[in-house]
């Protein structure tokens, strides 16, 4: 016996069940089901997608942060070395050992005046005009 003849057979012993089965409103209501179910599918999925996209970014952020301790640890490491630290001094204190002479360079100041100072109202003017 093929499966439309049993699956027809059953419905006959099932008379209502056999209606339900040919009405449009179960169809209907079958269809929507079905696309409620692909809807929570597709939120679960893209919810997987965000989660993995989260992950990524703070794998992203982990590494900076071990960088960043990685330099911290070996800028705490010169500190140890007395050489760095009287250096350190001398650069940011201005400090120096006793017996020591400094020299401190002055750099020139550049002259901040414009050159069409002293020119007056009509000298400005003529320098704008290129006479």
């Amino acid at each position: 016996m093929k499966f439309k003849q049993r699956f027809h057979l059953f419905l006959g012993r099932y008379p209502l069940l056999g209606r339900a089965f040919r009405s449009q409103w179960v169809a209907l209501l079958g269809i929507l089901v079905m696309v409620w179910v692909l809807y929570q599918f597709i939120g679960v999925f893209q919810g997987a997608y965000d989660l993995e996209k989260e992950f990524s970014t703070a794998e992203v952020k982990k590494n900076l942060f071990e960088k960043r301790n990685q330099e911290l640890t070996q800028s705490l490491q010169k500190f140890d070395n007395p050489e760095f630290l009287e250096r350190e001094a001398k650069d940011r204190l201005n400090l120096k050992n006793p017996g020591e002479e400094v020299a401190v360079i002055v750099p020139e100041q550049q002259s901040t005046s414009s050159p069409a100072t002293g020119k007056g109202f009509w000298g400005r003017i003529k320098d704008w005009f290129h006479f």
